[in-house]
């Protein structure tokens, strides 16, 4: 059988902070490599604390023998996994995400919540989680 998905996106949210990325979606490894993303990334965005709810999300219920177009974990933030075959459909995404998510973005943001989100949502580290675990397309 044909892998029905080749591409994946992975969005990372944390109170108004979003990343984006497009990963390549493997199709014999995928369910482990978003569980284990999944219990990593929440883990980190969590402060280092592991929360007991990740293992009740989309990527650990349902049947996971056949890959479905879309994941989400709201946990220590959301994590969104979309699955499509073309990189351009997941750019549209991208581009939707922002401008529906442009107003939560501007106003006044208190500075705890700015530090939290330097803390526990930085660019950066969660490349280099995503990349542990996906290839980065």
């Amino acid at each position: 059988m044909e892998n029905k998905y080749k591409y994946t996106l992975i969005i990372s949210q944390y109170y108004h902070s979003y990343h984006y990325f497009i990963v390549k979606c493997n199709e014999g490894e995928f369910i482990k490599q978003m569980q284990d993303l999944t219990i990593e990334l929440d883990k980190y965005k969590g402060g280092g604390i592991e929360n007991n709810h990740t293992s009740q999300s989309d990527p650990f219920y349902g049947d996971l023998t056949e890959i479905r177009s879309r994941y989400n974990v709201n946990a220590n933030g959301d994590i969104y996994f979309i699955n499509s075959c073309y990189v351009n459909n997941l750019q549209g995404v991208i581009q939707r995400s922002i401008s529906d998510t442009s107003y939560g973005r501007q106003g006044f943001k208190k500075k705890s919540v700015l530090n939290d989100i330097e803390k526990n949502h930085n660019y950066n580290e969660i490349f280099k989680i995503i990349e542990k675990h996906f290839e980065i397309a």
